[in-house]
């Protein structure tokens, strides 16, 4: 499928499910609109809101990600070309790692789902692509896993308030299943190494070098076992038949292991426990999958995050919430630099007291004779302050000159400088 994007044509990359079927309605009308959406750390990502099992199926959302390829190219797709060899990759994700962000900001009290659905646009952007993913989360009953559920007013208004509890053991769930599956792409990408390597061997580009045949990991992986993540195989691109892997692998794999997380969390028969996962991860896997899911996340939610693995990590060092946020602590501390500079800025200057009763008064008897209104608070005056309080003293020269000067009728230079002094 090509879409039009800023008068630029582009190719979207969908999961199978999406492909083709999933695209279109009975009228021929597309089901997948592309939105752009603001995560819980402000950042505007490109998200896609579809129905792969129709339009009265469940609602799926879908991040984008433009992979590149390294030399120029382009794509057919049906019975023209697309020039921008550019695609843009679809990964599910959660919605409610995008709805988070809503239900804190009214996590203070019990809100119906029609109302959080009606105070979206003028906040949060796009109305109509809010909407219709709260809407989608409220028929799936995605919200009672990380809300607190009140039926006081009937089953057709339920009330809705963001739980921390429920919020840290989905949290929890998640970084489990992020560490699994970040595990498994590792493994997988040994045994892909393997056989390539062992297929370069049997084919005579290894020299003198031979790999014995009893290998079952390479024997596995060359009989067709692929990475558990990978969605080289399971990725179609819309009309144009299977996708070939694009040259930026890396972004294909990030793209990967956010699929993996995205979805919502079903453990797997054998599978661990997201405990037992975060327990048995390594550190570099455990970091790795607290800073993928802090990418979406608020700095508040953050700190649970951290909170979760310091509970479930056995062995590991606690991690940290600049560790884990690093992009973001340097924002963090430029506002805390931005606080200090306007309570300084706020406070009263020496010599000068804020709380004084006369006002303007206060800061010109500052400025004339260096004090102020309470008692004592007199600064060290300079050389400079002492020569201009003689000028204007009685035995200084513009006064002396001022005496004989005829102020009758200018009562304004005399409120200036004061009444005359009899001699």
């Amino acid at each position: 499928m090509s879409i039009t994007m800023a008068r630029r044509r582009r190719v979207l990359v969908l999961p199978s499910g999406f492909a083709p079927q999933g695209l279109s309605s009975a009228s021929g009308e597309s089901v997948l609109a592309l939105h752009k959406l603001r995560d819980g750390t402000g950042v505007t990502r490109l998200f896609g809101l579809g129905h792969p099992s129709g339009p009265a199926g469940p609602l799926v959302a879908l991040e984008f990600r433009l992979v590149a390829s390294d030399s120029p190219s382009s794509f057919f797709v049906g019975n023209s070309i697309v020039g921008d060899g550019s695609a843009l990759l679809g990964t599910p994700v959660d919605p409610l790692l995008l709805v988070l962000p809503v239900l804190e900001a009214s996590s203070a009290k019990l809100v119906p789902g029609s109302q959080l659905v009606d105070s979206v646009g003028a906040t949060w952007g796009p109305a109509k692509a809010w909407s219709r993913l709260l809407r989608g989360c409220l028929g799936q009953g995605l919200l009672g896993r990380v809300c607190d559920v009140d039926e006081r007013m009937g089953p057709s208004m339920l009330l809705y308030r963001l739980s921390l509890p429920k919020t840290r053991a989905w949290l929890r769930r998640k970084l489990g299943a992020a560490v699994s599956a970040i595990a498994s792409e590792r493994e997988a990408r040994i045994l892909t190494d393997e056989a390539l390597l062992r297929a370069r061997l049997q084919n005579g580009e290894g020299g003198a070098f031979q790999v014995s045949s009893g290998s079952s990991a390479a024997a596995a992986a060359t009989a067709g076992a692929t990475p558990t993540s990978a969605p080289a195989s399971s990725c179609q691109v819309a009309g144009a038949g299977p996708a070939r892997p694009s040259g930026r692998a890396d972004a294909a794999a990030a793209a990967t292991t956010t699929a993996a997380v995205g979805l919502p969390a079903v453990p797997a028969a054998g599978s661990l426990c997201p405990a037992s996962a975060i327990k048995a991860a390594s550190r570099q896997d455990l970091v790795e999958a607290a800073r993928l899911l802090a990418s979406y996340l608020s700095d508040a939610l953050v700190q649970e995050l951290c909170a979760c693995v310091a509970d479930d990590a056995s062995g590991v060092e606690a991690l940290d919430w600049e560790f884990v946020t690093g992009r973001r602590a340097q924002s963090r501390s430029s506002a805390a630099a931005a606080a200090a500079k306007a309570s300084r800025a706020s406070r009263p200057r020496p010599g000068y007291s804020a709380a004084g009763s006369g006002g303007v008064a206060d800061v010109a008897r500052f400025i004339s004779t260096g004090r102020t209104a309470e008692s004592g608070s007199s600064p060290a005056s300079s050389e400079a302050a002492r020569a201009a309080k003689r000028r204007l003293s009685g035995d200084g020269r513009v006064a002396k000159k001022l005496k004989g000067v005829d102020t009758s009728g200018m009562r304004s230079l005399a409120s200036m400088f004061g009444p005359r002094r009899k001699a």
